[in-house]
């Protein structure tokens, strides 16, 4: 699978037919770097290594290569599948983008760039995810000890993929467990070094038990003394409260006096009428009446019944008023009675009331005679509230720190935990890159000119490192030139490949400056290469084409 023909805008107008492994040879400025942007920009949807930045996404941006106001990218496959990507430039920028993907790409050299510039922890990740292979369960374990295997089987069942990714992904985990929680652990030593500053001697909680009472005792204290003071201000001396009381009897046993005279007429007129005699009384008042109207008018014969013998009205109305007046002095000597009653159980109640209070007057000591002013007891209440909240709050800084140490603790062993974890998880890394460094060496090699002697070194001293590069005169020498580092990147992104077999992969190195001679060679170890070659050169191959290459000349535009 490989892209077969390519046309576009793309700094001007762009159109070339590929092959496999394809050579594009011109002087420099004559439009070589605009096929790969096509390339790139129509299988991936952006632009690399344009005017000095790594990746160019932003349509607003990428408007910019345009030839005119159109932005076109087309690769057609070798099995007629096309992938396009396209924009407009419109007044602020550019339309967004259509992108039609017939294709998975993948452009080995980019991720190769990227992984190998970066630390040697990154390195070192990407190259056990590219060359170890057929790794198991045991193969990692048996380099974990104590609690490890158990920690790293737990976290394994949360983690798709196969053991490598399952592996790197732990080892990254615990690096970052052990980061983070040295980090809280530090944050947490201030915090204890803070709360421990002059912290003293913890109290029992027999002391905060005893401040707490002694508190409270303060505050009743204050409280009854505010209460007294303002009752001894009320209070009333007991020679005023005795002379009232002694008033208040007097005049009670006088009114008990008038009741007791007043007995004697009640057993000769008697007590207060019956229902029946107070409604006889009303009649008689009525009768009394009619008796006056007959006098007053002359009538002799009764009006009421209209007897036709002699009345005499005169002496039925005075027989009647001297009955009714009897009834009256009754009524009044009787209600006299009741008013007396009651004023005499008044005149006892309050009697009663003063003598309580001279008793309690005479009972009570003076509470002011103690000796303390309110403002006295309120300091004293204030200085038992202080030292009930420093005990309180040592007592609580106290337990603040056992708390603060006891996390402390925890920290420290989650940090042993992690440091463990990744202690094992490093030896396994560092072994299975061992094992698989030989072939992946050999593999490479296949990849570059007979005179470039690769080797990667990954331990100097029992120290991590990735150190890779060309040797010469026994010497591994990492500083190499551009044209090297361009077919070195080249070389390990054909060796690392791990493509599906539905994916397209487009080995795409930055151009160099090759010698003839040395392109050819490069040509010839890349024959074999895994995939699409698009190679850049301001000069061509020495000799005849290798075979299986299509060469594409590009020549300045006027």
């Amino acid at each position: 699978m490989y892209v077969t023909k390519i046309r576009g805008t793309v700094k001007g107008k762009v159109e070339a037919e590929l092959g496999p492994k394809t050579i594009i040879v011109g002087p420099n400025g004559s439009g070589k770097t605009r096929i790969q942007n096509t390339l790139e920009l129509a299988l991936l949807g952006y632009a690399t290594d344009v005017v000095g930045r790594a990746e160019m996404r932003k349509e607003s941006d990428l408007i910019t290569l345009a030839y005119g106001d159109d932005l076109i990218a087309e690769a057609t496959l070798a099995d007629g599948r096309v992938s396009s990507w396209s924009t407009k430039r419109t007044p602020t920028g550019a339309k967004k983008a259509e992108h039609v993907r017939s294709v998975n790409a993948y452009f080995p050299v980019q991720d190769v760039r990227a992984a190998l510039t970066g630390s040697v922890e990154t390195a070192r990740k990407w190259l056990l995810q590219r060359i170890a292979s057929s790794v198991s369960r045991s193969d990692v374990t048996r380099y974990l000890t104590g609690d490890s295997p158990e920690r790293y089987e737990r976290k394994a069942k949360m983690i798709s993929g196969d053991e490598v990714s399952i592996l790197v992904t732990i080892l990254e985990s615990a690096r970052s467990e052990k980061r983070s929680k040295t980090a809280e652990l530090n944050a947490l030593d201030k915090t204890i070094a803070a709360l421990s500053a002059d912290l003293g001697v913890e109290p029992t909680a027999a002391q905060v038990a005893e401040a707490q009472d002694a508190y409270n005792e303060a505050v009743r204290f204050y409280e009854n003394l505010v209460k007294n003071t303002a009752l001894v201000s009320q209070k009333r001396e007991p020679e005023v409260v005795k002379a009232e009381a002694l008033a208040v009897i007097e005049e009670r046993d006088k009114v008990s006096g008038e009741l007791d005279s007043l007995l004697p007429f009640v057993q000769t007129y008697g007590g207060p009428l019956t229902e029946q005699e107070d409604a006889l009384r009303l009649i008689r008042f009525s009768l009394a009446e009619s008796a006056s109207i007959h006098t007053k008018h002359g009538v002799g014969t009764c009006l009421l019944c209209e007897n036709p013998a002699p009345f005499n009205a005169a002496a039925r109305e005075a027989q009647l008023e001297a009955a009714n007046k009897d009834a009256a002095l009754r009524v009044r000597l009787n209600e006299r009675i009741v008013a007396l009653s009651a004023k005499v159980g008044e005149l006892t109640a309050r009697a009663t009331s003063l003598v309580a209070e001279y008793d309690k007057v005479l009972a009570e000591p003076d509470f002011m005679q103690s000796g303390t002013t309110v403002d006295e007891a309120r300091v004293a209440m204030s200085a038992a509230s202080s030292r009930l909240h420093a005990l309180t709050n040592a007592a609580k800084r106290h337990e603040d720190v056992r708390a603060q140490k006891q996390q402390e603790r925890q920290l420290k062993r989650d940090i042993r935990d992690a440091e463990e974890l990744t202690e094992g998880c490093v030896e396994a890394v560092g072994a299975l890159l061992k094992t698989a460094t030989v072939d992946f060496i050999k593999k490479t090699q296949s990849f570059l000119p007979a005179e470039d002697n690769f080797d990667l070194v990954l331990n100097d001293n029992d120290k991590e490192v990735c150190r890779f590069g060309f040797v010469r005169d026994g010497v591994l020498h990492t500083a190499l030139s551009g044209a090297e580092w361009a077919r070195l990147t080249l070389a390990l992104a054909c060796a690392a490949n791990k493509a599906t077999s539905d994916m397209l992969l487009v080995f795409t190195p930055e151009e160099r400056a090759f010698d003839p001679q040395t392109l050819r060679s490069v040509l010839l170890s890349l024959s074999d290469a895994p995939g699409q070659v698009i190679l850049c050169s301001p000069v061509k191959p020495a000799g005849k084409l290798p075979k299986g290459w299509t060469m594409v000349e590009t020549v300045p535009t006027e």
